[in-house]
């Protein structure tokens, strides 16, 4: 569901089972197809220090853990291949975008005033997708 914002999107009790009881203040990151009928989802937590994120596949009724850290990028550390990790990333970037009072713009100057070793921690998958938005590096 592309362009949600994460506030306007709920977490489904099933990915919400993967996830440690006392986690809170949950919001959607990104989600996007997965092969066979399951779904992955990036939840971001702001609890505790800094809070973190977690990517959960959902399927069948029911829901994996397949990693957590205070970011989950890249993908490919959690086993997730090249086509799966574009789509979470793409529906990451287009979240990030809309997040934006001044959309694309203001991510494009963020992205121009950035220092060259702060954009060498984004994933390739991240960078693939912003350039799909119009990002220029």
């Amino acid at each position: 569901m592309a362009g949600l914002s994460a506030a306007a999107e709920s977490i489904p009790a099933t990915a919400r089972s993967c996830l440690a009881p006392d986690t809170d203040h949950l919001s959607v990151d990104a989600r996007a197809r997965a092969d066979r009928a399951g779904e992955y989802w990036i939840i971001g937590s702001t609890e505790g220090e800094g809070g973190g994120q977690y990517l959960v596949l959902l399927k069948s009724g029911r829901c994996k853990l397949l990693g957590a850290d205070n970011v989950v990028w890249p993908l490919s550390r959690w086993g997730l291949r090249e086509p799966q990790a574009r789509a979470l990333a793409l529906d990451w970037a287009r979240r990030e975008v809309a997040s934006q009072p001044d959309g694309l713009k203001a991510l494009q100057r963020q992205i121009d005033r950035s220092p060259a070793h702060q954009l060498e921690w984004l994933a390739p998958e991240q960078k693939w997708a912003y350039k799909q938005l119009g990002i220029r590096f």
